[in-house]
């Protein structure tokens, strides 16, 4: 009797693993991809707490994601910020937004792997 508790609390445990990493991880997909939308709005101007935020998520990404999806983070995080500071050309903004709508359109793909909770 008591093997069959163990095994029940270890069972209930290891599901309750899967959808805390389950929650962690969508919090970091629906956070970028809001960040994604956001910054192909030519009237939007990503403000520093936005910009930390990804890069918050870019480093809880390596651990609870992959490489990939943490340098892509990265990677939009210093494009966002090179929007912010007004360096580039108008042509140039034009272009990052592009990169950022073509990023909302691929985070998917990368992330579907990390979205489904396997019993």
């Amino acid at each position: 009797m008591a093997v069959y508790f163990a095994r029940q609390q270890w069972l209930t445990a290891r599901d309750k693993l899967k959808i805390d990493l389950f929650e962690k991880r969508w919090a970091i997909y629906t956070a970028t991809m809001d960040f994604a939308v956001e910054a192909c709005q030519a009237h939007k101007t990503m403000n520093v707490p936005e910009l930390n935020q990804l890069s918050t998520h870019a480093l809880e990404a390596s651990f609870l994601l992959n490489r990939a999806i943490s340098e892509r983070l990265f990677e939009m995080s210093q494009r966002a910020r090179s929007m912010r500071d007004g360096n580039l050309s108008p042509e140039a903004q034009a272009e990052e937004r592009r990169w950022f709508e073509a990023q909302s359109r691929e985070l998917p793909t990368l992330f579907v792997q990390f979205l489904k909770i396997r019993t």
